[in-house]
């Protein structure tokens, strides 16, 4: 029988029928030794505005597009209003790395340095880290967490829409597996570490990390890389927003959720430029290690009379000081606690879910003996829903398991 709840469908966000402006211009690459085109979107307003300067976001195509991808997409329209200047440069099939030992095949050199200095100069942006961001779809999305996370100093935020994010480990046969083993050279290239989003994010102090933003379509061959690389996340108390809605690998997805991403990151810059970043405060609170790390979650419950057994991945972390949780479902992706209390042993949990079409709380109550979880679970106001669970440590044989093959990213 189907668990009585329900993956809540992802708002789709409405944009104005106005835009603003849009430019396509070269730029003379000398690290790539070419000339390649880039499309900039100035907001509404640019050139009335004379003195008025604006953030600025990178905005990264998939594998196999070009820098006009995202305006046949529909960016202009999606991101109407917005006072954010939008780079769109090319990137061929890149995956925006320098390559392995080809010295015309400096792509990363070529966003940071070369992209990055001629909107600055060219256009009224607002050129420090705290009023730029960077994002991308599919090879794009994979390129954007990459650049993010190795340039902490240019980007605030870095955001990806059904990335590639397996990339460079993940089995991909093909024309698209023999370029990335032609960019990223044999496996045990020093390169495919320097450019792996699990290692990266694991490596970045906590102080220079930019916001992330992740989403990924629930009927996308990328989800499970999606899902690997935000649980990596959360077990490492990374902070990141993650967004699963109704969708494929399509450019339908993109147009339907690139305004939101778009507002996201836009918010993470506005309060980038109020406070600057201070490193995370350190873990505290009596016993809470013993939480900390992922858990296998059985919970049982009765509705109205229907016995239902479900399975669910239960994650706690550190984040700003605070003990966080999110469950994880198979089914439907994962889904933050709004509530977390640890206290002598208790614990006690609450969360809001969609049931049979009326969205819920959740409440958990349990406690931790033996290493391990155990207790009862109510919905609030509802007197005829009870349940017990039950959660076991993972042995870590998530992580030692090699990388399952994925299909060719766009």
């Amino acid at each position: 029988m189907r668990p009585p709840y329900r993956l809540l469908a992802a708002l789709v966000l409405t944009s104005p029928a106005f835009s603003g402006e849009l430019e396509v211009r070269e730029v003379k690459s000398a690290v790539l030794d070419q000339t390649l085109k880039v499309n900039v979107l100035l907001p509404d307003g640019y050139k009335e505005e004379a003195d008025k300067r604006y953030p600025a976001v990178y905005l990264l195509h998939g594998y196999g597009g070009d820098y006009r991808e995202w305006e046949r997409f529909g960016v202009v329209e999606e991101s109407a209003k917005l006072p954010v200047i939008i780079v769109m440069p090319e990137g061929d099939k890149s995956f925006y790395v320098n390559h392995h030992e080809d010295s015309k095949g400096r792509w990363e050199d070529y966003i940071t340095k070369e992209v990055v200095e001629f909107a600055d100069k060219t256009y009224r942006t607002i050129a420090v880290r705290e009023a730029r961001a960077i994002s991308g779809l599919s090879m794009g999305g994979y390129g954007a967490l990459v650049l993010g996370l190795r340039h902490p100093e240019l980007f605030a935020s870095a955001a990806s829409h059904s990335g590639a994010l397996g990339v460079p480990s993940a089995a991909i046969g093909g024309e698209i597996g023999d370029r990335i083993r032609k960019i990223y050279g044999p496996d045990d290239s020093k390169l495919r570490k320097e450019y792996d989003l699990f290692q990266l994010s694991k490596a970045l102090p906590a102080e220079s990390r930019p916001h992330i933003y992740i989403d990924c379509g629930s009927s996308d061959f990328l989800l499970d890389s999606n899902r690997k690389l935000v649980a990596h996340l959360s077990s490492l108390g990374i902070e990141y927003e993650y967004r699963e809605a109704p969708g494929a690998h399509t450019g339908k997805y993109w147009k339907e959720n690139v305004r939101y991403s778009l507002t996201r990151q836009l918010r993470a810059l506005e309060a980038a430029q109020k406070s600057p970043r201070k490193p995370l405060a350190a873990a505290a609170g009596p016993g809470s290690p013993e939480l900390e790390g992922s858990w296998d979650m059985l919970t049982n419950m009765d509705f109205q009379g229907n016995p239902v057994t479900v399975d669910h991945e239960l994650r706690f972390s550190r984040a700003g000081g605070a003990l966080k949780a999110v469950l994880i479902s198979p089914r439907s992706g994962e889904h933050k606690f709004q509530s977390v209390t640890y206290k002598d042993g208790l614990l006690q949990l609450e969360i809001e879910r969609n049931l049979e079409g009326n969205q819920v709380t959740f409440q958990y109550e349990g406690k931790l003996e033996g290493g391990k979880l155990a207790g009862k679970v109510k919905v609030k106001d509802l007197s005829d829903f009870a349940g017990d669970w039950k959660a076991e440590r993972k042995a870590g044989k998530e992580a030692e398991k090699k990388t399952e093959k994925e299909e060719p990213p766009k």
